[in-house]
């Protein structure tokens, strides 16, 4: 249980926490994380009935999750997303301690804290845009080209819908994609950049079918990753949204 004085409380619930796979529910003080949906939802609130007893202020956030689970990704998303937690925590808490005006830093974190940094075209941190959309005359990319081309598009409007957002919809396609290898995080203090941490059990160096496209054979029998292919995909992924990569995984 984390305490936190009322004037940061609603900053650290609705700014600080970086998004991730898993469904948040928000009910009165209680911020609970059911990181891997098997946890239905009436047992949630059974559990916050249980523990409501415990809590000595209203300005607190509990995070349960599931005890024990036979399966091996759960057990890699949970332990991936708890040490994110404890990494921010830990950098709130001494940022915080100095002073307590200077809050926001303490959720920013440090790019060496994941495994690979993508950093994003700064105009896609504009809700609604791509950098994608702009002509590339050597690549003939874009949408320009296509209203120009013919009067048949004429009545097309040039502008992203309101609600569309490049970065979200880039995080969904990676988790979609490739969750069962990484797991990707989005600060929205740090909008310039996407954090990629991969998987306890694809880090092990143990062979498995499901990621091999992504492994390449070590000295002593051993697979480690091909960093370069995990790049090289997420980049594909990314046209036009990711610019360049820096990989700190040791």
């Amino acid at each position: 249980m984390i305490k936190l004085s009322s004037e940061v409380f609603d900053a650290f619930v609705f700014k600080g926490l970086e998004k991730f796979e898993g469904e948040s529910v928000w009910e009165g003080f209680i911020l609970i994380l059911e990181y891997l949906k098997e946890v239905k939802k009436g047992v949630i609130y059974v559990g916050r009935e249980e523990i409501e007893e415990e809590i000595e202020t209203e300005q607190s956030i509990m995070i349960l999750t599931r005890e024990e689970t036979t399966s091996i990704r759960g057990r890699d998303l949970t332990l991936v997303i708890l040490n994110r937690l404890k990494g921010l925590a830990k950098n709130f808490l001494k940022v915080v301690e100095k002073d307590r005006g200077e809050w926001r830093k303490g959720f920013k974190g440090k790019a060496k804290e994941y495994d690979i940094v993508f950093k994003i075209d700064e105009k896609c941190v504009q809700k609604g845009y791509s950098s994608f959309n702009e002509i590339n005359p050597k690549e003939n990319t874009g949408i320009m080209p296509l209203f120009k081309s013919s009067q048949k598009y004429k009545n097309l409007s040039l502008q992203m819908p309101n609600d569309f957002s490049p970065i979200t919809s880039l995080i969904q396609n990676l988790q979609s994609l490739y969750s069962h290898i990484f797991l990707t995080f989005y600060n929205p203090l740090t909008p310039e950049i996407i954090g990629l941490i991969f998987l306890p059990s694809v880090k092990s160096g143990i062979f498995d079918a499901r990621y091999s496209k992504f492994m390449e054979q070590k000295e002593g029998g051993k697979c480690g990753i091909n960093v370069d292919q995990v790049l090289e995909e997420v980049k594909e992924v990314g046209k036009g949204i990711v610019v360049s990569s820096r990989v700190y995984m040791k």
